[in-house]
């Protein structure tokens, strides 16, 4: 099981702003940055509020009261297990519309046969001689779209590459001050665990692949994460 990576943040109020912002969902365990985990507070987060709390004796829900307790510490060092949000299942009444849009098609009564006397009226239908069968028939291309160009397999698959690239953070980020990170880049750094890729960073902050690169660029150029193949 992988150690989590220990941050540091000058007070709780900060870390909390960055939980709702993302409506992030898990568990955040903090301490007080002069000490080393004798006085450890453990809060139940879903998606980015705060909603359970276990500090010493006391273990219920969450109140003002001490949310501002726990803010006086100041500087606070913390970890956070994330955890993936749960698909909801859909409700009966989606069940049976589903049910019914899988169902197949009625089945309808066949024509009735035509009149003979119609069937004797009908045209006789032309026979083409045994050698022009085949002669003429050319095999349909469908014509391509103006301005499409189909992308070649080796284009698609360095498309493909960034998003399947795993960051991992350096030495250096170990106890680095969350301060020091740029605001827009915070959670990336929080969300980056040495198992998760780009595209999983993307689909969890809800930005696009583009943005996180970035972020991942400005992370790297202060030596606190490393992208393989950058």
């Amino acid at each position: 099981m992988q150690k989590l990576q220990v941050l540091s943040a000058s007070s709780l109020s900060e870390v909390i702003e960055q939980l709702v912002c993302f409506r992030l969902s898990g568990i955040l365990t903090l301490w007080w940055a002069a000490e080393t985990h004798q006085d450890e507070a453990s809060i139940l987060v879903e998606a980015g509020q705060p909603l359970r709390i276990r500090w010493g004796s006391y273990e219920g829900d969450v109140n003002e009261h001490l949310l501002q307790q726990l803010n006086l510490w100041g500087e606070i060092h913390f970890v956070f297990r994330l955890r993936e949000p749960l698909r909801q299942l859909p409700s009966p009444s989606q069940l049976s519309h589903e049910e019914q849009a899988r169902s197949p098609a009625p089945v309808t009564q066949p024509l009735p046969e035509l009149d003979s006397s119609l069937r004797r009226n009908r045209p006789a239908r032309a026979q083409l001689p045994p050698d022009a069968k085949g002669k003429g028939r050319t095999q349909s291309t469908p014509l391509p779209r103006v301005g499409h160009t189909p992308p070649s397999p080796a284009r698609r698959q360095s498309s493909s590459a960034p998003a399947l690239t795993i960051p991992t953070l350096t030495e250096k980020a170990r106890g680095y001050p969350m301060m020091n990170v740029p605001r827009y880049d915070r959670t990336i750094f929080l969300l980056i665990d040495g198992r998760r890729t780009i595209a999983d960073l993307s689909r969890l902050t809800r930005r696009s692949l583009s943005a996180v690169c970035t972020s991942l660029s400005r992370l790297r150029e202060q030596q606190l994460v490393e992208v393989p193949a950058w």
